[in-house]
């Protein structure tokens, strides 16, 4: 079974989406399989990845709804869920890997609400899921709704780790505490024990005075755990809004290159630690 990570924070905005999207790619050089899973129904991680997302006749929110609904554990249910991962899934070949996408779409909001019934099960059947999907991976990359909410919390215990983006204002660091503070002890106490943050990143980053006194506080904040690259604001990462893809395909040797290609392998260093 594959390294899991969730990205995640309460806050929207902070480019959590663009992180995922451009660590699918970036973290090729160490992981041959990797699986980005679309939790957000948001849906811009699958935007992005998928030029036909639109096309894609099965998405995370039938995998969840038939798994959660139904006991996986039995062979008849078993083996239609794995024809129902298959069909979801959209694989990228690349010269140095597989980038796949199990992607979603604005119908996962219902979904949500659909699930609600199983309550006293929920969790544990989504988390059972992630893992189940996950099996034939080296690399899982989950895409979490900036929210504390049953997805965002589904997501996060499933995992081996958890990275959360920032960018520098208070509300965005506050909204990675949040998940910090509410999400992850209860992980470890009931579910997962052995999930451990890997990380906060800075993103968005632009030299102005606020941003710089904004730092310092965020060092305070999260001391060890902030990873030392940053990503910069950039023109030619917004771009990637309208044009899809990834900073290594669309801006290779740029400094937005070079700052993707510092923090993969942060992030693995950290990872092998």
């Amino acid at each position: 079974m594959g390294i899991k990570i969730a990205l995640s924070n309460h806050k929207g905005g902070v480019g959590k989406s663009t992180i995922v999207i451009n660590l699918s790619s970036y973290m090729l050089k160490y992981f041959k399989k990797i699986l980005v899973v679309d939790f957000d129904p948001q849906a811009n991680t699958t935007w992005a990845l998928c030029e036909y997302a639109s096309e894609i006749r099965y998405k995370i929110e039938d995998i969840l709804r038939y798994g959660v609904g139904n006991d996986t554990d039995n062979d008849e249910v078993a083996e239609r869920f794995e024809e129902l991962v298959r069909q979801a899934t959209v694989d990228m070949i690349r010269d140095d890997g597989q980038i796949s996408l199990i992607g979603s779409s604005l119908a996962l909001s219902q979904t949500k609400l659909e699930l609600s019934k199983y309550e006293s099960v929920v969790y544990f059947r989504i988390i059972d899921i992630i893992r189940k999907i996950s099996k034939n991976y080296d690399l899982i990359l989950i895409d979490t709704p900036p929210s504390i909410e049953m997805l965002t919390a589904s997501a996060v215990t499933a995992s081996d780790y958890i990275i959360m983006p920032i960018t520098l204002d208070l509300l965005a660091m506050n909204g990675a505490m949040d998940i910090k503070q509410v999400i992850v002890p209860t992980a470890h106490k009931y579910y997962n024990p052995n999930l451990k943050v890997l990380g906060v990143v800075i993103n968005k980053w632009s030299k102005t005075n606020v941003a710089r006194s904004t730092k310092e506080i965020a060092k305070k904040t999260f001391g060890s755990e902030l990873f030392k690259t940053e990503i910069t604001r950039s023109v030619r990462i917004g771009e990637l809004a309208s044009t899809r893809g990834t900073v290594d395909y669309r801006s290779p040797k740029t400094k937005s290159d070079a700052e993707f290609t510092a923090l993969a392998e942060e992030i693995y260093k950290r990872m092998k630690r």
